[in-house]
């Protein structure tokens, strides 16, 4: 069912804070809030914004051109780091927090595949790590329950990676194995208590559940081609929308595109991971 009918361009990055819903509007630069009941609030950031992390300080960390963004309640800057790009032609992309706090976000070019994306790594103190390179459209990242194991998108690649991962450092290791994903292009992810994937599919109009070994168990419908990210707010899943490229006449037939959906399920997500401080 639809929950808000924001019509976002790219809504991305949905995030569940006991009660309270938030997400992007990437290319708009605007953050969205909504408690469930209440009329949605739209705060413009005034850049583009690939995401909006909760941290444990208060406020949020985002990130856009000119890099990482430490932003209070009322979008105002507190403190910047810079990412060793070329924002002229790259962008940030998507990004989560891992289960110790770091921050974790990839870049891709705005003319995709013109040149590799990379993944870095945020520590609390704005120290910087490249962890991967040579990324055709770095996306959606998560990790297990045990938080051992790192998932992340390479959207141009089609492929989901799984990691190994030392939450005590930060160290990504060696590739365990991949999951390709054929019915579409895979976008943001969640995983739940089970440790299954729950993966939004651009261009396909659904939301798809993996095994961690990449056995599909399932799919969610959304009357909305552009599936963008999900989370879990207990055991409902909700599911960000984009209208990206659609013409008067696609919109006449998925109306509610850009907003964003929510289902019923029968399992519940991970605790929400803010980044320290």
């Amino acid at each position: 069912m639809l929950f808000v009918d924001s019509r976002c361009h790219l809504a991305e990055s949905p995030r569940w804070d006991g009660g309270r819903l938030h997400w992007v509007d990437l290319e708009a630069g605007a953050l969205w809030t909504v408690t469930d009941g209440a009329e949605p609030h739209r705060l413009d950031l005034g850049r583009a914004t690939g995401f909006a992390e909760l941290r444990t300080d208060g406020g949020f960390i985002t990130a856009g051109p000119g890099g990482v963004w430490w932003i209070d309640d009322h979008g105002s800057p507190e403190w910047t780091v810079d990412l060793p790009e070329d924002w002229s032609v790259m962008r940030v992309n998507d990004g989560a927090c891992d289960p110790a706090g770091r921050l974790l976000c990839g870049t891709t070019p705005w003319d995709a595949g013109s040149q590799p994306g990379r993944l870095h790594q945020v520590e609390p103190d704005g120290r910087v790590t490249t962890l991967l390179d040579g990324i055709g459209m770095s996306n959606g990242l998560a990790w297990n329950p045990a938080g051992d194991t790192m998932y992340h998108v390479d959207s141009l690649a089609h492929e989901i990676t799984a990691y190994g991962y030392d939450v005590r450092t930060g160290a990504v290791g060696s590739p365990q194995h991949t999951i390709t994903v054929d019915l579409g292009i895979p976008d943001g992810l969640t995983v739940d208590v089970e440790g299954n994937l729950w993966v939004a599919v651009w261009g396909s109009g659904r939301v798809l559940r993996y095994r961690p070994d990449g056995e599909i168990l399932g799919h969610v419908e959304v009357p909305a081609r552009y599936v963008t990210s999900c989370t879990f707010g207990g055991s409902q899943l909700y599911i960000t929308t984009a209208r990206w490229d659609l013409t008067e006449a696609d919109l006449r037939t998925e109306p509610a595109a850009g907003g964003v959906f929510r289902c019923e399920t029968t399992t519940t997500g991970l605790p929400l991971r803010r980044f320290a401080g």
